[in-house]
């Protein structure tokens, strides 16, 4: 690695890092140990072979489609509303009180839209009284 930029060497020493972190499952320490580096260096590596696209992290979450999931069987069933709640218990109560929580959270939503909405159509006759009452000066 004579000929090898420093800018160079530091990338190298990120993929040795990130290999040894995440392929062998070595912790910082350990590294830290082996390659005579200090752990915060190390830290710096790992964040730098993330920055660089190295080393790429992908979440598959389970339940990413529960936003949508709802819209979707509304629209399939032709319902006002879906309401899913995360199955985190077995049990029938657990599963129901999830459900009331999302229900009570809604229905403060919903009782929000409606309030706001109200609140529009006020605003809006508003100016048409004003509208109106100025065409007749």
């Amino acid at each position: 690695m004579k000929n090898f930029s420093k800018a160079d060497k530091q990338l190298a020493l990120a993929v040795k890092v990130s290999r040894m972190y995440y392929n062998d499952k070595l912790s910082q320490v350990e590294i830290s140990k082996t390659l005579n580096i200090s752990r915060p260096t190390i830290s710096r590596l790992l964040q730098l072979a993330l920055e660089r696209g190295i080393v790429t992290i992908t979440i598959h979450d389970p339940f990413s489609n529960l936003d949508t999931l709802d819209k979707q069987l509304a629209e399939k069933y032709k319902l006002k509303k879906v309401l899913i709640g995360n199955q985190v218990e077995e049990s029938y109560e657990k599963i129901l009180e999830e459900i009331k929580k999302r229900r009570a959270s809604t229905f403060v939503t919903d009782a929000s839209m409606e309030y706001k909405k109200f609140l529009e159509e006020e605003e809006q006759k508003q100016k048409r009284k004003m509208m109106i009452a100025r065409r007749d000066e």
